[in-house]
């Protein structure tokens, strides 16, 4: 058998909203299947916070990505939603995702950011290249979020769970 080798260029490839997106993979604990968990609602808090879930005996918040994200509100719920739970920064967390499609190298050469008529926030946001496995199958690009990009909230003040918590704590 051989080992499993983690690079930094490695991402998961997931869909959202018909497109595709990837997220470093070193910040990946693992994906789940969202419907085989109880997901507990908190009243007050934001809207893009579903609620929770307990993983194991861990509390782990879940965010819905679209709503965080404002892409593809328009177009339904998916049937069988995944969640990547997330390490950032020693904070975990589910993102709600359509599917996850598979672990792919991206090499920094195929790495670029993001168009520079953008807003100043998204300064931080890439565009990466998978190339084509052959000649039937096209390269594609994918949207690469950044860990400051999944830690962003409007207030830039606190983490994205500080935030959360704050806006659902009872005074």
């Amino acid at each position: 058998m051989g080992d499993i080798v983690i690079t930094s260029n490695q991402y998961i490839i997931f869909t959202l909203a018909n497109e595709t997106m990837g997220i470093p993979i070193n910040y990946v604990r693992e994906v789940i299947n969202l419907n085989t968990h109880n997901l507990y609602r908190i009243p007050g808090s934001p809207n893009y916070f579903q609620g929770v879930i307990n993983l194991r005996g861990q509390v782990i918040p879940i965010i819905d990505t679209k709503r965080k994200f404002n892409f593809g509100l328009n177009l339904g719920l998916i049937e069988n939603p995944k969640a990547i739970i997330v390490e950032c920064d020693k904070e975990q967390f589910g993102l709600v995702v359509d599917d996850v499609e598979e672990v792919a190298q991206i090499e920094e050469s195929s790495i670029e950011l993001a168009p520079g008529n953008l807003s100043i926030s998204h300064k931080d946001r890439k565009i990466g290249r998978i190339s084509g496995k052959d000649k039937e199958i096209k390269d594609r690009f994918v949207f690469l979020l950044s860990k400051e990009f999944l830690l962003e909230n409007p207030d830039r003040k606190n983490s994205l769970m500080d935030k959360v918590l704050n806006e659902v704590s009872i005074n």
